[in-house]
């Protein structure tokens, strides 16, 4: 817009993240803060006070006691005020009718799980796809650098693969499922979210792109950590760059 032949620029709201309503038209309870508080204090003076719980076990009726036992409703009270104060019922509510797909997927999400032996079944059967091509590009990376790599196909857990210096055991949670998988929750997150200001067919391919340089970026690692410990340390690679890396 121009003001006195000077130009301002007015950010539109269409241009604001989607779920930037839905924050800043969240408002606090007041009531709900004051119960936050003053449960968080109780807690706070009674674990104070109370330093070595063998006295109220020696004396089981004492004051001190008695009022140990009110410790649950506090901390009930405590965990439900936060709750409440961060993700308000009403607006929560509004925001799951709103979003039912991503409400849907969170659901199969959290029923998964508890079912542990399906989870095991689908890492399983995907570390076992991604573990022998990650091995592969891992070992024309070492090559690059000149390094004499030798493939051993049983270890204990997994293929052996490293140098006559410096050689680790590959196992299946090193076939890069995981940054996979959470690259692809996040992206498919953020794009759900934000569909109305995206060109969503075309914000789509950066998924499954980011996924395979999450893949390569993996196997990228696993060179990068022989070279380390067949050039440089051993230790170091093990304690230090695969403690950072592998995080």
């Amino acid at each position: 817009m121009v003001n006195g032949g000077i130009t301002v620029w007015v950010a539109s709201e269409g241009r604001k993240p989607h779920f930037w309503y839905s924050i800043t038209r969240c408002c606090v309870s007041v009531r709900l803060s004051i119960i936050n508080l003053m449960s968080f204090g109780a807690l706070l003076v009674m674990l104070m006070l109370v330093n070595d719980p063998r006295v109220l076990i020696a004396n089981p009726h004492s004051l001190a006691s008695l009022i140990y036992i009110a410790s649950p409703a506090l901390w009930v009270l405590f965990i439900g005020s936060a709750i409440s104060v961060l993700f308000p019922l009403k607006s929560l509510k509004g925001w799951a009718l709103k979003n039912r797909v991503l409400t849907g997927f969170i659901l199969v999400i959290t029923i998964l799980t508890d079912h542990q032996e399906w989870i095991e079944a689908i890492v399983n059967f995907w570390s076992a796809l991604l573990l022998q091509p990650t091995i592969d590009i891992a070992l024309k990376v070492c090559q690059v650098m000149g390094l004499d790599v030798h493939l051993l196909p049983h270890g204990e857990h997994g293929p052996v693969f490293g140098t006559n210096r410096f050689e680790v055991e590959i196992w299946p949670a090193c076939s890069g499922y995981e940054g996979m998988a959470l690259m692809i929750a996040l992206l498919s997150i953020y794009g759900f979210l934000q569909r109305y200001q995206l060109r969503i067919y075309r914000a789509l391919w950066i998924i499954p792109l980011a996924s395979l340089t999450m893949f390569f970026l993996n196997s990228i690692r696993i060179a990068v950590l022989v070279a380390i410990g067949h050039f440089y340390s051993p230790q170091l690679a093990l304690d230090g760059f695969h403690v950072v890396g592998a995080g």
